[in-house]
């Protein structure tokens, strides 16, 4: 079930040290320095925690994508921001999804990250997460972004759903990520900035 969640940039493993006062000391200060770099404060404050941790593993910005060749002349390409080029039109991008070190293939879940900007009812943003296996070739949705599901805003903003019930394969599958913008009217103003696929620990 997909839900809104927010992220703990690290996962607990249970480990045995022995050390005195002082090395108690050093440690909390260097977890402390650690955790002052490493998590994002949007993702922090905007999300109330809700179960399981998550590691960010990989990330794009949006103009990064392959755009479809259908799309060449609908999508339009500036910084790290992808928009419709004319007053209407839709336009689809695609990402392939590159595992990082530390990814936990063992792992039952992931979060679906999309920084995006809906104005209104002439724009939508979607975002898919999906696998295709390489035997068959079936290609099967793993999560789905959509901006309708949001209150809309002439600003981008940062929304985030996970699914808790993936089993991994990178053996069989490959994973990559789809996005479409659609304008119906001059008026609306979809844009896509970036999207960040984590692994999320369903289970403790």
């Amino acid at each position: 079930m997909d839900r809104i969640v927010s992220t703990v940039f690290f996962r607990h493993r249970p480990v045995r040290y022995r050390f005195g006062m002082a090395g108690a000391v050093m440690l909390a200060v260097i977890v402390g320095l650690w955790l002052g770099h490493h998590m994002p404060d949007q993702k922090a404050q905007a999300f109330p925690f809700i179960g399981g941790a998550a590691i960010p593993t990989w990330g794009t910005m949006a103009s990064a994508g392959t755009v479809d060749e259908a799309s060449s002349d609908a999508i339009a390409l500036s910084g790290t921001q992808a928009s419709i080029a004319g007053a209407t039109g839709s336009g689809t991008l695609r990402y392939n999804f590159v595992v990082v070190n530390g990814f936990d293939s063992q792992s039952d879940g992931f979060s679906l990250w999309t920084r995006f900007r809906d104005n209104g009812p002439a724009s939508r943003v979607r975002v898919w997460f999906k696998s295709t296996d390489i035997v068959s070739g079936e290609t099967s949705t793993l999560a789905t972004f959509d901006s309708n599901d949001y209150p809309t805003s002439v600003n981008y903003q940062l929304a985030g759903i996970d699914n808790c019930n993936v089993i991994w394969d990178f053996y069989n599958k490959v994973y990559f990520v789809e996005a479409r913008l659609d304008k119906t009217n001059s008026t609306g103003n979809p844009g896509l900035a970036a999207i960040q696929v984590s692994e999320l620990t369903c289970t403790q």
